[in-house]
């Protein structure tokens, strides 16, 4: 009897949060832009108040949540909103979803600033793992991404100096064109 009865609740709730969206999608569809762009910005003030103090976990879900609600109407503008939902993921440490985060930035949006601290942040990931091999891969991939700051390039040297994964592969002859400042 519990059971059914904690399972009626759940499809009362899950229908109540279908309802809402599909309110609030008719609700955006059929407003103006100039509306659109009013709600736009009340709910990335609200989702950026709660990174700024640090609550993660409400902002992850507030920038998931304005990414795909407001995609259709801003396409080619959403990459900082991707890159806080990302960085809300990096600060709660769920790495692999952060990372598939920062690496969309790199594929949809490749002439935002985001894109060299998203590589940045991929390869700092594999550095934290420890995993030599993906670091490698991951920052011979990046590389030319993270050439482009010098700021961050020279982090990544010495991240990957700090691992010992760069002297090996300076040791094997595939030595790094570039030099460390």
């Amino acid at each position: 009897k519990k059971e059914y009865d904690r399972f009626i609740e759940y499809l009362r709730f899950y229908n109540i949060k279908n309802l809402l969206k599909s309110y609030r999608k008719a609700l955006l569809y059929n407003s103006s832009s100039l509306k659109i762009s009013e709600f736009f910005e009340r709910e990335l003030n609200s989702a950026f108040r709660s990174y700024k103090v640090g609550d993660f976990a409400t902002s992850r879900l507030q920038f998931q949540d304005i990414y795909n609600s407001y995609k259709p109407f801003y396409k080619n503008n959403l990459d900082e909103i991707l890159f806080l939902w990302a960085e809300s993921n990096f600060g709660l440490r769920f790495f692999s979803e952060a990372r598939e985060l920062y690496h969309k930035i790199i594929i949809e949006y490749p002439i935002s600033n985001r894109v060299s601290i998203a590589a940045y942040r991929i390869i700092f990931m594999d550095y934290v793992y420890g995993n030599s091999t993906k670091f490698l891969s991951d920052f011979n991939k990046y590389k030319n991404i993270l050439e482009k700051d010098k700021k961050i390039w020279n982090k990544a040297l010495l991240i990957g100096l700090t691992s010992g994964d760069l002297w090996d592969v300076i040791n094997k002859g595939i030595a790094i064109s570039r030099n460390f400042k």
